[in-house]
């Protein structure tokens, strides 16, 4: 499979949603059990664009991503997601080239 961008030189011609979008995989794949309060906080993504990047990221790249219910199915309970199949991402050269960068972090 090809990876998704070629270097890093050209990552400048990634729009501002897949660098967000990008990052939010990455904090998946990063985090333990992370929560929507975690996600923001490794992001700076509002925790409303969080949830529609999930969805967004679940159609478009067919990942599975499954929110894990810590309290007993009560609607509004705690839990976490879990990215549990990259779809159609590459998940080594993902993380070979993401590792360690912040895209999609707010500038100041």
């Amino acid at each position: 499979m090809d990876k998704l961008i070629i270097d890093k030189e050209r990552n400048e011609k990634i729009s501002r949603e897949l660098k967000r979008k990008f990052a939010l995989i990455l904090a998946l794949s990063k985090l333990t059990k992370p929560d929507l309060n975690a996600l923001y906080c490794e992001t700076e993504i509002p925790k409303v664009t969080l949830k529609r990047y999930l969805s967004e990221l679940r159609s478009e790249f067919k990942l599975t991503i499954n929110y894990i219910r810590e309290s007993k199915g009560i609607r509004g309970a705690t839990g976490h997601y879990e990215l549990s199949n990259w779809g159609i991402i590459d998940k080594k050269n993902f993380l070979e080239f993401y590792d360690g960068e912040q895209y999609g972090k707010r500038e100041d």
